[in-house]
């Protein structure tokens, strides 16, 4: 096979391909660039996901991971007791009603017994109530009767909820109050469970402890979404605004600002400055200290693509966004420079698809549209 006979052939079906692209140029929304997937393919077009670059532009800020208010839950010893065994660690995930600390307490013993008491009290008025109705019906006791009965079955009632109240804040939950029910049996040992899916953030007892009541015994937390605390100098500030993109330095973390505060700390003349985390914050622990980047004007982050992803255009910087008609443009910024790579700073994602390969026929067809 003649293999410069094949290569020319594919290189006048591209030049065809392109030339017809320039002569449906109007067909083009601004920007935005027409190609069909057997072109995209018979160009040689080849696309990439833009990597969260390792390192953010500009200058870096202290910060502190933050568990947002409501976040947090202090796991307590409603009524006291010695901790018999501790279930789970620091920095363990746990879900909803899974046993966190097991506790032997006279005192949950007594409440348990209170609301089993309770609860007969209030059925035997349940059937006296019932029967004293059928008899007044018939005639054979006065309503006075009656009212009596039903006055001592509300009473007997709230007796019951107030016991059953009495465990809840203890700490027990509706699967443990529905095993007492049915056994009816009291039992000096009681499993603290997590109220819902968080992590661990502290332990704060050790097994055979005396734990008083309402005694912290865990810290639970929600991690899904932590906010960052940042420490930045007032002259710093000109141009901040709500909405500008937070980068964590050496780390795939991204977070948008979302409060800026008006104190001044005298020390060292700085403003809190409050992000909230939407990218990474699996990987951060509340307390944790780091450096951050706030990415302004845009709120864009920093991205790290091949450097033959970047076309220039008079003074601007663009990239080839892969879309469902062809190829958006996309305008960047080059941060910094290596070897066969780059660093920007753009409206991008890492869901994008970025061309690499195939730059010169985007950025002829994208030439076509308006010239230089």
């Amino acid at each position: 096979m003649n293999h410069s006979h094949v290569n020319g052939t594919r290189g006048l079906y591209a030049l065809l391909i392109l030339s017809a692209l320039f002569a449906v140029k109007g067909a083009w929304a601004s920007e935005e660039l027409i190609f069909t997937e057997a072109q995209i393919s018979a160009l040689g077009i080849e696309v990439v996901n833009p990597a969260i670059a390792d390192v953010a532009p500009g200058p870096s800020y202290p910060a502190r991971v933050e568990l947002p208010p409501g976040q947090e839950h202090v796991v307590t010893a409603g009524e006291g007791g010695v901790v018999e065994a501790v279930l789970a660690s620091e920095g363990q995930t746990v879900a909803a009603g899974e046993p966190l600390l097991r506790l032997r307490s006279a005192g949950i013993a007594a409440l348990e017994r209170e609301y089993l008491q309770a609860r007969e009290q209030a059925a035997l008025a349940r059937q006296q109530t019932e029967r004293d109705e059928a008899l007044y019906r018939e005639g054979i006791i006065p309503e006075r009767r009656v009212q009596e009965s039903r006055s001592a079955l509300a009473q007997a009632h709230t007796l019951s909820q107030g016991a059953r109240q009495a465990l809840e804040a203890a700490g027990l939950d509706a699967k443990d109050l529905h095993t007492l029910e049915q056994t009816g049996r009291v039992s000096s040992t009681q499993i603290l469970r997590a109220p819902f899916t968080a992590t661990v953030l502290e332990v704060m007892v050790r097994n055979g402890e005396q734990a008083d009541p309402s005694t912290p015994l865990l810290r639970l937390g929600q991690t899904s979404t932590l906010w960052l605390e940042i420490r930045v100098p007032v002259e710093d500030l000109a141009g901040l605004s709500v909405g500008a993109g937070v980068q964590v330095l050496h780390a795939t973390v991204l977070g948008r600002v979302i409060l800026i505060g008006q104190q001044v700390e005298p020390a060292d003349q700085s403003v809190a400055v409050r992000a909230e985390i939407h990218t990474g914050a699996e990987s951060l622990r509340p307390g944790q200290l780091l450096q951050v980047s706030l990415l302004e004007p845009s709120g864009a982050h920093a991205f790290r693509l091949p450097a033959s992803a970047v076309v220039h255009r008079g003074e601007g910087q663009y990239v080839f966004v892969q879309s469902p008609q062809g190829f958006r443009v996309e305008p960047v910024r080059v941060l910094s420079t290596s070897t066969g790579d780059v660093v920007v700073n753009g409206t991008l994602s890492t869901d994008d698809r970025v061309a690499v390969k195939g730059i010169a026929a985007l950025k002829g067809a994208w030439l076509g549209i308006g010239g230089e």
